[in-house]
């Protein structure tokens, strides 16, 4: 039995002369993909956390209101968080993506790995994006990610008869762990 990797090329958007082929991921690729992520994941989680409580309450555009040691702190995690999401991205661009043509580097064709350390963000952010539409990713990790529930809500007047309440989103950090661990479109 012979079977072939399921792909579809496209050309850029942003770039003319530059195209891609795009791998329709199995399951099993995108688990293994959102598994060797959950480091930057966690990454992403504490530094946010840090960032929070080095801000005590202020908005983003009020940093430079910190007194030095939260300066640092602050930019510190925006860092870390950068790094973060760009080794995400990278690790999406490379199960996804199985060829870009139409770029070069230096004056060299580049091939994958060329194209990670040297192209444009824009560039990149376009083949991450790729990666994701092609395999409805945010979907699937936003469905995957919401908590399971063993009650259901009773109808309008009924009541319920189970003696748990229903479970709830209230406090979950769904969305930030979905949002941390899918590809930054």
């Amino acid at each position: 039995m012979n079977f072939n990797t399921t792909t579809e090329k496209q050309k850029s958007e942003k770039y003319d002369g530059v195209s891609f082929v795009v791998r329709l991921l199995t399951e099993r690729a995108r688990t293994q993909v959102f598994l060797s992520v959950q480091k930057e994941a966690q990454a992403i989680i504490e530094a946010g956390a840090s960032y929070d409580a080095a801000m005590d309450g202020r908005e983003p555009g009020q940093q430079e209101e910190l007194k030095p040691r939260d300066q640092v702190v602050t930019n510190n995690c925006i860092n870390s968080i950068n790094a973060a999401r760009s080794s995400i991205r990278e690790k999406w661009i490379r199960a996804g993506i199985e060829s870009v043509s139409g770029v070069t580097i230096d004056g060299v064709p580049a091939n994958l790995d060329a194209i990670l350390a040297s192209a444009p963000d824009d560039l990149l952010d376009e083949l991450n994006e790729a990666v994701v539409k092609a395999n409805n990713i945010g979907e699937e990790q936003e469905k995957n990610s919401e908590s399971p529930t063993t009650s259901v809500e009773p109808e309008v007047g009924e009541t319920n008869s189970s003696t748990a309440k229903p479970a709830d989103s209230k406090g979950s950090t769904k969305r930030e762990t979905a949002d941390s661990i899918s590809p930054k479109t």
